[in-house]
């Protein structure tokens, strides 16, 4: 299968997904809507891409997804800071990663929304799009402990190992044919076949050398100092 990624930052969690998941380049395609980051990494990694500028929701919905489709993607992930209408998702599979545990941090900063109310639990959601902001069904999600002495800036090196996690699942589900292209919404993804996941870090990965990376990434992350 191929994933088509709309993107609008830094793409850094993107990226690391990407070099994880063991897949060639010639099965990812970037598309944004602006200059940003994000389009450098898929350079750097040599990843196909496009920019879509200027546009509406309605028009880049349907710009987005008429390239998506021409380009051959299955599956369409967002990191994307905009909301898209019904031209995308109501033609192809269409997924988000919203940095923060759903329902109930939705929205623009999860992450900070989540910071001050000092939860002790953070997590990444990914979930299918629909006409809502961050309403669609739950796919799977990643959580961990929160320190006391965190600082925001703590929980955003949490958010993006989290994003990656989250994202890295839907490319494992990919390989192990858990995705149908032809189908829409959650109906798309055969979950019912993908395990449960042993732990709050790994969500259900089918490919062992995955779940160990997942799990690896987040070790990374230092505790706070004193």
């Amino acid at each position: 299968m191929k994933v088509g990624f709309l993107l609008s930052a830094g793409g850094a969690a993107f990226a690391r997904a990407a070099e994880l998941s063991g897949w060639p380049v010639s099965r990812f395609f970037v598309l944004t809507d602006r200059a940003c980051g994000a389009e450098d990494k898929a350079d750097s990694l040599g990843i196909a891409r496009a920019r879509i500028d200027g546009a509406s929701r309605p028009a880049l919905s349907a710009a987005a997804a008429d390239r998506f489709r021409a380009e051959g993607c299955d599956v369409a992930i967002l990191h994307y800071a905009r909301l898209i209408g019904s031209e995308l998702f109501e033609r192809m599979p269409v997924v988000n990663v919203h940095p923060a545990l759903l329902p109930a941090f939705p929205g623009l900063d999860g992450v900070g929304d989540a910071a001050r109310a000092g939860t002790r639990i953070q997590g990444a959601t990914l979930h299918v799009v629909d006409a809502g902001m961050d309403t669609g069904p739950i796919l799977a999600q990643t959580a961990a402990a929160v320190p006391r002495r965190a600082d925001t800036a703590w929980r955003e090196a949490l958010a993006y190992r989290q994003k990656v996690v989250v994202t890295l699942a839907l490319l494992d589900w990919c390989d192990a044919g858990l995705v149908d292209p032809a189908r829409i919404g959650r109906a798309a993804f055969d979950l019912d076949r993908a395990p449960a996941g042993d732990t709050l870090c790994t969500p259900g990965f089918c490919h062992e050398a995955h779940a160990r990376a997942a799990t690896s990434l987040l070790a990374e992350l230092p505790r706070p100092s004193a």
